[in-house]
């Protein structure tokens, strides 16, 4: 999953933590980020991405109970899921798979595709691959002339 595009919480020093935060996950430190997250959500106690990187964190930490309360949270605070709150608790079976794609996140991951589409040579392959850097599962969108994988073993790692 790509990281939630960077809105501002109102307050700086949230924003910094909560970047700072984003580059401990990024570094698959999921303790430091999840007390980064923390320190972001006392200073803005109903930001939806501190919340759904919480989540993250937590899941990386392998505490699904502490993730599932903080993606719930996430869609209490942001029910059109622009985040894709639903589709990571699918994944931690707390929601039926048939309800984890909600508009407002497919809506999301076109408007991010969008301005690069026009430029993107054709044809677009779709990857599905298993990231090892933090044990996560990534669904990648490329460019690409050569043919479409024939099954998710096939495609190239992300």
């Amino acid at each position: 999953m790509t990281a939630p595009s960077m809105r501002s919480s109102g307050d700086l020093r949230a924003d910094r933590r909560y970047e700072y935060a984003r580059a401990a996950l990024e570094d698959c430190d999921g303790r430091a980020a999840a007390d980064l997250f923390r320190q972001t959500l006392e200073l803005v106690p109903n930001w939806a991405p501190a919340h759904f990187g919480l989540g993250e964190a937590l899941a990386l930490e392998g505490e699904s109970e502490e993730a599932i309360d903080a993606f719930r949270r996430t869609l209490e605070l942001e029910p059109e899921d622009a985040l894709g709150a639903a589709v990571l608790l699918a994944r931690l079976d707390a929601l039926p798979a048939a309800e984890a794609m909600r508009p407002g996140y497919v809506a999301a991951l076109f408007d991010d595709y969008a301005d690069r589409f026009s430029s993107a040579p054709s044809p677009i392959v779709v990857r599905r691959s298993f990231a090892p850097r933090c044990g996560r599962f990534a669904i990648s969108v490329a460019a690409s002339s050569a043919s479409p994988p024939r099954s998710t073993s096939d495609a190239a790692p992300a």
